[in-house]
């Protein structure tokens, strides 16, 4: 517990997942130690996966199961005339990077990859179609940026980041 306590407090942001674990107990009391070092802490009942399936579904289908705040999010977005497009290029790649960048500073993230690091990541899954790199626009400018991966017919969010000044425009 401690060493998670001091790494928490050096990163100032972590996940910490139990996947599968059949006693609730070791959970609690897990849960208790950290607490009892001041770290923000919350226990959910068995696995949680945000996993939605499009099999033989419709853009209705999918717009229906999506809840009120999603729904006024993305209404919000196309009034504003935001577009969509994927990034391949070098020159979006960074300016994917720098939404990413602006978001970390703002959560206080403290271990970032430079993007003399990140690129090669970005560009293979990009050139071999393991993933994207997907930004919102309004007109020229860059508002936000994910990266997604993909494996076989399953698509991941892995991060995502938005520019300083563009979250009133719901990129």
């Amino acid at each position: 517990v401690s060493i998670i306590v001091e790494l928490s407090q050096d990163v100032n942001s972590m996940e910490l997942v139990f996947d599968a674990c059949p006693r609730s107990d070791v959970h609690t009391d897990l849960i208790n130690a950290f607490k009892r070092n001041g770290l923000r802490i919350a226990l959910t009942p068995g696995v949680t996966k945000a996993i939605l399936s499009l099999d033989s579904k419709t853009m209705d289908d999918i717009w229906k199961g999506l809840n009120k705040g999603t729904k006024w999010a993305i209404k919000k977005g196309q009034k504003n005339n935001i577009h969509i497009r994927s990034l391949d290029e070098k020159e979006d790649l960074s300016m994917a990077y720098a939404a990413w960048m602006a978001t970390a500073s703002r959560k206080k993230f403290s271990d970032i990859r430079p993007m003399i690091a990140l690129e090669p990541v970005l560009r293979h899954c990009v050139d071999n179609g393991l993933g994207s790199v997907m930004a919102s626009f309004l007109d020229d400018k860059l508002l936000a940026a994910i990266l997604v991966a993909q494996v076989g017919e399953t698509a991941t969010y892995v991060y995502g980041g938005y520019m300083d000044g563009s979250e009133n425009l719901y990129p």
